[in-house]
């Protein structure tokens, strides 16, 4: 007895004849992944417990996530360049504000 697939194809909705076959090579392959999936996170699980995460993430702070990121050299040359850039910023807002 032969079964039928549908599939959608744009807006139609196709029939696909399936052999007997073509069922058991599907159920094959199917069978072969589910094994494979198990093996990667019986790997996954083993790694994770050989090594375990030993940093600790920022929660909310840009500063902290840029340090996290690019290290505390770079972090650190940037927001020395940020915090001189803001200073000279507010001094020419306030001399545009002055009459």
């Amino acid at each position: 007895m032969a079964m039928n697939l549908y599939i959608w194809k744009g807006c139609k909705l196709l029939e696909i004849a399936t052999s007997l076959k073509a069922r058991l090579l599907a159920k094959k392959k199917v069978s072969e992944f589910n094994i494979l999936r198990k093996k990667f996170h019986a790997d996954k699980d083993k790694l994770k417990i050989e090594f375990p995460k030993k940093i600790e993430v920022p929660e909310d702070s840009e500063e902290e996530w840029c340090k996290f990121c690019l290290g505390s050299e770079l972090s650190s040359a940037i927001y020395k360049h940020k915090n001189s850039c803001s200073t000279s910023d507010n001094l020419i807002e306030g001399a545009s504000t002055t009459p």
